[in-house]
Parts: structure tokens; C-alpha cells; sequence
């Protein structure tokens, strides 16, 4: 099983989550689905992280999640959102959106091995990433999301009120920044891979 550290609940959250093993399930007495990067699943021992999640107002229940290949480069955790009522786990290179107060609500990101994540309390956004683009959530859910920004190595350098900063390798000798706007996601400035 995945050790689904960091806890990061940077944001409010009205949930509560708990990493169970696959052998605890039988006792719990909980509704279980199970979601790989095919969408749901039979749950079976292979999960690589079993969560229980106790919303404030809904009743409990339990997720298994079936991550992708294991990389030093990658970042598992179970992260707050902006909405207080929604998580993003990731397990081995996948990322899977969470509405806690719905059984099964559950979405994988179509990013691929997940490198980043990003938090912005003052702006109230969570940005995933993989090496060249990334999805932004907002209190609503998904904000944007971009086609291949960079060859790789993408990173945001900073949040502003407007405009979201990042930089990337592109395989060039000129500048190797952007800058997004930070409701949209559009380019406003500098470079990106795909310019459609």
C-alpha cells in the first residue's frame, strides 16, 4: 500500500480521511468501490491505498486506489481542495479527484506521473502537475486545465492575484518562462510547447 503521506490540509476541509489496510475492509461494515486509472473497479488486494472517508454531514465510506508505476520523482499524499467538501489523492504517479460527501465520486486526472503539487491559500488553488502541464482547482472544482506547456521540468514560480508564473525546459535557448491567467489558464506571456 502506498504510505499516502503528506496529509496536506492546508485548506478546510469538512472530512475526515483514515489509510485502512485491505483487511480491515471486512470489518467495517462500509459501502467500498475501487478506481484504477481505467476508471472503477472490482476492489481487490492490489489496491495501493484504501481510504476511509467520513464526511461531516454524509455517511462513510471506503475507496481503494490502484496507482501506476512507483518513481522516485513522483509525489503521493492525500492534499485538501478548495472546496471543503473534495480531496485529491495520489497514488503512485496518479492523481484522483474526491467529492466526500458522494459514495464514489471519484475522477482520476488525465495528467500523467504526477511530480507537483502546488498550494495557493492565499488565492484559495491547488495546482497538480506533471512534468509539462497541470490542472488548477478553485472552490468550484476544476478551474482550467493546459495542453503541454513545457518539454518538461514544468514549476510554478509564483501566484499573483491576476497571474499564475511558471518556467519549464523547452528545449531552446531563449526564455524559458510563461505566465498564465490565474482564472483561466490561458497565456498571457512568454513561451509555451503547444501553441494550440
Amino acid at each position: 500500500m502506498a504510505g499516502l503521506l503528506p496529509l496536506d490540509f492546508a485548506f478546510r476541509a469538512k472530512y475526515k480521511v483514515e489509510v485502512c489496510w485491505p483487511e480491515d475492509i471486512e470489518y467495517s461494515k462500509l459501502p467500498v468501490c475501487a478506481f484504477g486509472p481505467d476508471g472503477q473497479r472490482e476492489y481487490d488486494n492490489g489496491m495501493q491505498a484504501t481510504l476511509i472517508i467520513r464526511p461531516d454531514e454524509y455517511d462513510d465510506w471506503i475507496v481503494g486506489l490502484r496507482g501506476g508505476y512507483y518513481s522516485s520523482e513522483h509525489v503521493d499524499g492525500v492534499y485538501a481542495c478548495p472546496s471543503p467538501t473534495c480531496l485529491l489523492a495520489v497514488v503512485d504517479s496518479y492523481a484522483y479527484y474526491i467529492d466526500c460527501t458522494k459514495y464514489g465520486a471519484v475522477t482520476r486526472l488525465e495528467l500523467a506521473l504526477i511530480e507537483k503539487v502546488y498550494t495557493s491559500i492565499s488565492y484559495e488553488m491547488l495546482f497538480v502537475m506533471d512534468n509539462w502541464s497541470m490542472i488548477a482547482f478553485n472552490a468550484e472544482g476544476v478551474a482550467w486545465s493546459t495542453k503541454r506547456l513545457v518539454v518538461n521540468a514544468l514549476s510554478i514560480t509564483m501566484v499573483g492575484e491576476e497571474e499564475v508564473y511558471g518556467c519549464g525546459d523547452f528545449h531552446r535557448d531563449d526564455e524559458n518562462l510563461f505566465v498564465l491567467d490565474r482564472h483561466t489558464g490561458k497565456l498571457l506571456r512568454g513561451n509555451m510547447f503547444c501553441e494550440k
